[in-house]
């Protein structure tokens, strides 16, 4: 401070300094040394009532310094001293700073430099200089998502103030947060959209990060980023990131046939970009827009010469298992009988071995086991469950082998083989989305939709005079079972079939914005048609809205191939006329369907003899169809198939008639 007095000033004329207005300093104790700059006459200027020289004495409540004279001031004199204050720990402007030659005089506001820096209790305020808030992961629901808060202050930030970050809402705090990757800030308050913190360092002036890690909210949102430090006024500009929409992208669905009323296999790709997508976290995806009966029956293939099966009683069998109900021991002895599932593995304590059954397994029984006979139905194999060795088994080349669940496959038990070889069908009313499993394998069918029969050969029919003949004979074409099965999937889940959708459960969380597959069997309508295939998502967290993502279509019912040729040229001879087709769809003859052949050729008939077989590999015996209803009408037959026997679709008949 600078003084001129214009009269001369001492303590024996009762003069002393009074410096007030100080505001907002904070001295300790009252005592406060004084340090004269300019000692053009004395450098001893001042002193307390104690005596003690060139101190003076401070008053907090009035923010003010008294200085008791030491030695008179002259007039005209400029004196310059100094003392020290602690600025507050907050901005504010310069005090009006006032002196005063004696109590109760009249007090004269200081002059003060033009640069408000240097004006007697101005406090700066701070400023940032820089400010940036940045993300490594945008998907919604993302549990990882470390954010990074760059910024510059220009001044040292003390006395751990309350630091605010604005901006998350929506979002939950995983992590306390870090300063310049070595001070850990303790969390205080996490309130709506703003976090405040403290951390118990000072923060000097220049450049800082601090980082954390949140878990983004569910829907499309821009984070307006904003610190704050309300001690010093001081406010950042706002830097923004935006979480995306939940979304499903890079769709694609595919189809094995467009032939109707024929099982087609389809597959479906997609992405998701919203994290925890798993059961656990109520996660599921749902695909729409199935035709109804899409969920229907498979075909068997080829039943060549039956199946290879070692018929009970044999060594080591269990007492049946308590998978069959009780009241199925009273059709055992009938091949077309059926039981009804449970779920228990249970055994008798002196057996090591499940009962025997037929296993329906959508891979070729050639390719998936390499020790059944050549000559084996194509998708049927006789098997049992070896409690002994904890493993499923085979009977192949006189001889039980093991095998493994197939992650890639549809397997599902469809019949129990009974002493002697009469086999009793599995029925299973469960829903659809509700299987029945025993050691790990779907059981039971749906006995209304499916028309196989499994039973012994016959001694001395035509399978049993064949080459390697087989033990238990095939008749039927369709097994649909009771319980649907995705046929694979790129990541573990399970699956619920519905009437028109199919609802996917994650066992384990999906991968975010990686492609998905999954691929399974549905029937087509019977009809021309088109439908849209949809997706939706819902989890605990965020709902994946509906898109579509593609079309499925289906063919009209149509003849592939048709030709005619006869037997005799002749007049008055007795020709037989043998008529060649094969159409792009089904004719089953459980559900009482027919087929027309129409032609002008057909007249009044002498003798009818009708034959309707496969007219590739009638020794193959796939289907052969005997007796057809055959009636004429004009020049149109209407054939109506044999109860138990269908046409396939793709495959050539011969009808053929004198």
């Amino acid at each position: 401070m600078r003084i001129v007095p214009s009269v001369p000033l001492s303590a024996e004329a009762g003069h002393n300094l009074t410096i007030s207005n100080l505001n907002g300093a904070i001295v300790s104790g009252t005592d406060v040394p004084i340090e004269v700059r300019s000692p053009s006459l004395s450098a001893e200027l001042f002193q307390t009532l104690s005596g003690t020289i060139n101190h003076g004495t401070w008053k907090d409540d009035s923010k003010s310094l008294n200085l008791n004279l030491y030695c008179r001031l002259e007039p005209g004199i400029t004196y310059e001293f100094c003392f020290t204050v602690t600025n507050p720990n907050m901005y504010q402007t310069s005090a009006d700073v006032r002196i005063v030659a004696k109590e109760g005089g009249d007090s004269v506001l200081m002059k003060t430099n033009a640069d408000v820096a240097t004006a007697p209790m101005y406090v700066k305020k701070g400023s940032f200089t820089k400010f940036s808030a940045t993300t490594n992961k945008l998907n919604p629901c993302d549990m990882n998502n470390e954010v990074t808060i760059s910024f510059a202050i220009d001044i040292d930030v003390v006395c751990d103030p309350a630091i605010t970050i604005s901006g998350l809402q929506g979002t939950k705090l995983l992590s306390n947060l870090t300063l310049d990757q070595s001070f850990t800030a303790v969390t205080e308050i996490q309130s709506g959209s703003t976090l405040v913190f403290k951390w118990g360092h000072n923060m000097s002036l220049g450049e800082h990060t601090v980082k954390f890690t949140i878990e983004n909210n569910n829907n499309a949102t821009t984070h307006p980023v904003q610190m704050n430090i309300e001690h010093f006024a001081m406010r950042s500009a706002v830097s923004s990131f935006s979480v995306k929409a939940p979304a499903i992208s890079g769709y694609s669905v595919t189809q094995q046939t467009r032939w109707p009323g024929v099982q087609t296999l389809l597959n479906v790709k997609f992405m998701i970009n919203a994290d925890q997508y798993s059961q656990s976290n109520n996660g599921a995806i749902t695909l729409s827009g199935l035709p109804l009966s899409w969920f229907g029956a498979f075909l068997i293939g080829a039943r060549k010469k039956g199946i290879e099966c070692a018929i009970p009683p044999f060594p080591n069998v269990t007492v049946p298992p308590s998978m069959l109900s009780s009241n199925s021991s009273n059709s055992t002895n009938s091949s077309n009988t059926t039981e009804s599932a449970a779920s228990s593995n249970t055994t008798s304590s002196n057996s090591n071995t499940s009962h025997t059954y037929i296993l329906y397994t959508k891979q070729m029984v050639s390719s998936r086991f390499p020790n059944i006979n050549g000559n084996n139905a194509e998708h049927l194999a006789c098997v049992r469950y070896s409690f002994d060795e904890s493993t499923w088994q085979y009977w192949g080349s006189s001889s039980w082998h093991a095998f493994d669940r197939s992650a890639s496959d549809v397997e599902f038990i469809a019949f129990v083989v009974h002493p002697g070889g009469n086999t009793s069908a599995i029925a299973n009313t469960s829903a659809m989305d509700a299987p029945s499993q025993f050691m790990g394998i779907d059981v039971g069918i749906s006995v209304s939709d499916s028309d196989v029969s499994v039973k012994p050969v016959k001694p001395g029919s035509s399978l049993s005079r064949c080459a390697s003949a087989l033990d238990l004979e095939v008749e039927g074409d369709f097994l649909k079972p009771s319980a649907f099965r995705l046929k694979t999937s790129s990541h573990p889940m399970t699956a619920t079939g519905q009437d028109t959708s199919i609802v996917l459960h994650p066992q384990a969380t999906l991968p975010m914005d990686a492609q998905i597959s999954v691929d399974f069997y549905m029937v087509n309508p019977t009809t021309a048609d088109s439908r849209s295939i949809r997706l939706n998502g819902n989890s605990g967290c965020a709902v994946l809205p509906s898109v579509n993502i593609g079309f499925s279509v289906f063919d009209s019912p149509a003849v592939l191939t048709a030709k005619a040729v006869q037997t005799s040229p002749f007049p008055c001879s007795v020709n037989t006329i043998a008529v060649l087709f094969s159409t792009n769809f089904h004719v089953r003859g459980m559900i009482a369907n027919s087929i027309t052949l129409s032609s002008a050729m057909f007249i009044p008939i002498i003798q009818m003899a009708y034959d309707l077989i496969e007219s590739e590999d009638d020794g193959n015996l796939y289907h052969h169809v005997v007796g057809p209803i055959a009636t004429l009408s004009s020049d149109t037959f209407t054939l109506s198939v044999a109860n138990g026997h269908n046409l396939i679709a793709g495959v050539e008949y011969q009808f053929s008639f004198n």
